[in-house]
């Protein structure tokens, strides 16, 4: 699994295209700076089966001083208020 790169222009013009289907992380740069990394939740959710989505994941991570429980532990609160918010009869947050 090869990470793509891309402008920062290019990111924020193609942002719902890359969210969609975006299936390796994606570094956005501006003037040939590396910005961010952009990881997929398709990498995340394959982290334990592919040994490439792992290493993805682990790269992104340690470049951006976040741990995985913590990564984790974001996904996991974003999806409970979602469910909170479809039970309650409304579409929830995000």
């Amino acid at each position: 699994m090869k990470a793509h790169s891309i402008t920062l222009r290019r990111f924020r013009d193609k942002l719902a295209e890359i969210l969609l289907y975006a299936d390796a992380p994606v570094v956005v740069a501006k003037d040939q700076v590396p910005l961010g990394i952009f990881l997929p939740v398709k990498v995340w959710a394959r982290r334990e089966e592919s040994g490439q989505a792992r290493e993805a994941v682990r790269l992104a991570l340690e470049r951006s001083g976040v741990e995985e429980a913590q990564a984790q532990r974001c996904l996991d609160e974003y999806l409970a208020r979602r469910r909170r918010g479809r039970a309650r009869g409304g579409a929830g947050e995000g």
